[in-house]
């Protein structure tokens, strides 16, 4: 562990500094920038550092909220700059004979923004005056991270997130230390679930004594850690009445409790710490996979949380300040009810400490059937009003049965949610209508929804986190119904299955404001975060892909709420008929557990004649024109589970890859099969119906850019699923005009067989030329207008397509701009006419064909347009 971590979980005795000269001179530029009062802490301790100065926008006094730090040096101003990062100002002040360094904290290293004598220093900080506000720094670490007209030269808005999770880590292993401290003491086996729930609450508040110890609350800076009873009775005294208080721990289980004890009296300070680090140790630690199942738990990532409230924040400010209720149903650990608490108390900091505290308490509201969720939440609030005690309105019960859900959603003007994504089941339906409880949905985040929004008064806001479903299917198409009725719709955004770290949902955000109807013509913003940019979204609030939409698209008998990448390309095509119409598309069998490495063992040449040649191994590192290895199933299911579409066929077929072969738009790897072999579930089989076009053409069209992009394009998931492909539009044309994708199929396949031995060894040009050669013949049956080919194929720009025998990364030469189909521009004719024109600028004459292609191009320039 670096000195500097050592020093974060150390104690030290505060030391005065604030009396050095050089400090002291810096004191009223703080004052005349706003930081004054409880905006700013003299001699501000964390771990073994004290820190003369510290500015913050709000209290709690926590790496969230802190902005300009001035610390004293001992010659090395970059070291004592780094030495304060944990304390999370993105901006320290260094004053050293007479020149005080301006540095800017990052996530690395600090970066020196200015270096000036004290005097002109002072007219340097008045300059800046406005920016350095709390405010000010304060919107730059987190509102400019979504508004970039926010962003400030001199604050990194990536060291927060990074500061968040580098804490949590830190609670993490310890919380799992003292747990394991204490079940080892127990010597009890295998805990069963009320012993488990015991160890949890008494780890966390003991917890929660360290914390507040460290922030020096009154009634905990002279605790013993050490002595678990004391710090429990503290904790109990401080959350108040309406908290069961903790049983008393006696024999084993005080000694248990005295183990854990022990580590947290050696772990050092916590001072620094926000409580939004909690939602880490909640997501990691205490949350187990049972409960997360049982219960639909998935933790709200924090940089989501932000995400939302701060989208929300201009929309917040012009509620009247009185009728700001914020309502968290599902609230788990209060993730959104904190983070509104921050906006909360930035928008009433000019009233005092004891007003504040009582606004906040009246106004955030939170119910959760979960008593341990409830816990960690109330933690949570009280750790973000410190030194204040409990008293959160955090409400007990299962939502659903009651009206506790109209009632709440009929004060707020916030409403905030992750709601659980479970189904209810038919017996729990049963259990509801018995207690005379109608439940409408089949899905409990649809329930939810149905029993808020409708009672959400006139300009109330809200951002929930959805199953993608809720954006299209059958049952929650009263919400959305509803959205479009009564609401202004913001803004869309979807995710790939990775957003939570435990669990593979595709999730979308909801964020809008209820009021009077808006006109059809409103932009509504969509957005698209898919897997491979999920880490910038998390540091950057980057997205994949955005498009504005107008209002109307979704006012249609289905209220389908979904926008896809390429829209207009796929709204072209609406119109032709599914792959479904010309092949069957199933995916393969399912193999016995235990069986799938069996199975690849085998060798193809020793079949017995009760068995099928079948195709099992992985196809990473297969080209496109080969197959993978060859073993046998039996075909009286001692190897298969269930065939589905893995059956042996005999007739030539096309396989293609059920897991995506990558994260980028070229998804698909298609096999081209003429023994029909049966196949396992890594693969989906594609048969041509009879008097369609052949499994050789089918070849073509799935390997082809048209295939892989709507693949990628309607899909944010790792799998391409049969269902999806049977989806894709075809053109239904003659069979005639296939023969040109077959003869071109032919052509590359031929190219790269190795058993064609009367050519000669084909260079990697050729084959680009054969493969674009296959592309352009199946983009000609589609007919795009060259805008929407165009379009199309600038979506694999730079991407690399794997399996193909060539270098391949893009369709168009670096600078080609102009709109025109494929099969123009790789023609012969247009190559060579296209080399003239550059060899010589001053003779158009010898390029009267690429002129003839170009005005064709423009004269349909506006087409689909």
């Amino acid at each position: 562990m670096s000195q500097r971590r050592v020093a974060f979980f150390s104690e030290s005795s505060p030391a005065v500094l604030t009396a050095i000269p050089e400090v002291a001179a810096l004191k009223p530029l703080l004052a005349a920038c706003g930081y004054r009062g409880s905006r700013l802490k003299q001699d501000y301790v964390f771990g073994t550092a004290t820190v003369p100065l510290v500015g913050f926008a709000t209290k709690p006094w926590d790496f969230d909220s802190a902005c300009i730090a001035v610390a004293a040096t001992n010659g090395d101003s970059k070291a004592t700059a780094r030495s304060c990062r944990d304390i999370g100002a993105p901006i320290v002040w260094v004053p050293h004979h007479g020149i005080v360094e301006w540095w800017v904290q990052h996530s690395a290293e600090p970066v020196l923004f200015a270096s000036k004598p004290l005097a002109e220093f002072r007219a340097f900080v008045g300059e800046h005056k406005a920016q350095l506000s709390p405010l000010s720094v304060y919107r730059g670490k987190t509102i400019a991270r979504i508004d970039k007209s926010r962003q400030l030269d001199f604050v990194d808005a990536g060291l927060l997130p990074l500061l968040r999770e580098q804490a949590g880590e830190k609670l993490h292993r310890l919380v799992e230390e003292m747990i394991c401290a204490i079940l080892r003491e127990l010597g009890c086996g295998e805990p069963t679930k009320e012993e488990l729930r015991r160890v949890f609450t008494a780890v966390f508040r003991l917890l929660a004594a360290k914390i507040l110890k460290d922030k020096a609350v009154p009634g905990f800076t002279s605790l013993d850690l050490s002595e678990p009873s004391g710090a429990l009775a503290a904790v109990n005294k401080h959350y108040g009445a309406g908290v069961t208080p903790h049983a008393p721990f006696r024999g084993k289980w005080r000694r248990s409790l005295e183990a854990a004890a022990s580590l947290l009296a050696g772990a050092g300070s916590f001072s620094t710490v926000s409580p939004e680090t909690l939602a880490y140790v909640y997501e990691h630690t205490l949350v187990t996979k049972s409960l997360r199942k049982k219960l639909g738990i998935h933790a709200t990532p924090p940089s989501l949380v932000d995400y939302i409230v701060w989208r929300l924040y201009d929309w917040i400010r012009e509620i009247p300040e009185e009728h700001r209720h914020v309502f968290e149903p599902a609230c788990g650990h209060a993730p959104f009810l904190l983070s509104a608490m921050r906006v909360l108390r930035l928008e009433k900091s000019g009233d005092g400490e004891d007003e504040v505290h009582e606004y906040l308490k009246s106004h955030v509201h939170g119910l959760e059937i979960d008593d341990f969720a409830r816990e960690i939440a109330r933690l949570s609030l009280t750790l973000a009003d410190v030194p204040n005690p409990n008293g959160w309105d955090l409400r007990g019960g299962d939502m659903f049965a009651s009206d506790a859900l109209k009632m709440a959603a009929a004060r707020c003007r916030i409403l905030l949610s992750n709601p659980p994504y479970e189904e209810f089941g038919a017996g729990a339906k049963q259990d509801y209508a018995k207690a005379g409880v109608s439940i409408t949905a089949d899905t409990k985040s649809t329930e939810m929804l149905l029993r808020t929004l409708p009672h959400l008064p006139p300009e109330a806001v809200f951002g929930v986190v959805v199953p993608q479903g809720l954006l299209h299917d059958a049952e929650s198409k009263a919400v959305r119904e509803r959205l479009l009725a009564d609401f202004e719709i913001a803004e869309i955004s979807v995710f790939a299955d990775n957003l939570f770290e435990h669990g593979d949902h595709e999730t979308a955000v909801l964020i809008g404001r209820r009021q009077a109807r808006e006109a059809d013509g409103a932009a509504v913003r969509f957005r698209r975060v898919r897997e491979q940019g999920m880490r910038a979204f998390k540091e950057h609030f980057a997205f994949s892909s955005e498009h504005a939409v107008r209002r109307r698209r979704f006012v249609d008998g289905s209220a389908d709420l979904r926008v896809r990448d390429l829209d207009a390309v796929w709204s072209y095509l609406a119109d032709f008929p599914p792959l479904s119409s010309f092949a069957t598309v199933r995916q393969g069998a399912s193999l016995h557990t235990g069986r799938q490495a069996l199975v690849e063992k085998r060798s193809a040449n020793k079949r017995p004649a009760s068995a099928v040649p079948a195709i099992v191994a992985r196809y990473k590192g297969v080209g496109i024109w080969q197959l993978p290895r060859e073993t046998w199933l039996y075909k009286d299911r001692r190897d298969v589970l269930h065939w589905r579409g893995g059956t042996f066929a005999g007739t030539p077929q096309v396989l293609i890859n059920y897991a995506s072969q990558a994260r980028q738009p070229w998804r698909l790897k298609a096999f081209y099969d003429q023994a029909g072999h049966a196949v396992n579930n890594k693969y989906t089989t594609v048969r041509p119906l009879q008097s369609q076009p052949s499994a050789l053409a089918l070849w073509g069209l799935m390997n082809s850019p048209i295939a892989n992009a709507f693949a990628h394009c309607a899909s944010l998931k790792r799998h391409t699923f049969d269902g999806l492909l049977k989806s894709m539009p075809v053109p239904r044309v003659t069979a005639e005009r296939w023969q040109g994708v077959e003869a071109a199929a032919n052509s590359y396949l031929m190219l790269l067989s190795s058993d064609n031995f009367m050519r000669p060894i084909p260079d990697a040009r050729g084959i680009r030329g054969s493969l674009l050669a296959l592309d352009a013949e199946v983009l000609k049956l589609y007919d795009l207008p060259p805008r929407l080919e165009r379009e199309l194929l600038d979506l694999f720009t730079g991407v690399e397509r794997k399996g193909v025998g060539c270098d391949f990364r893009g369709y168009y030469p670096a600078g080609f701009t102009s709109y025109l189909p494929l099969h123009l521009v790789i023609a012969e004719r247009f190559q060579q006419a296209a080399a003239d024109v550059t060899a010589d600028r001053f003779k158009p004459s010898e390029s009267d064909y690429v002129r003839e292609v170009l005005a064709a191009a423009a004269a349909t320039r506006t087409d689909g347009e």
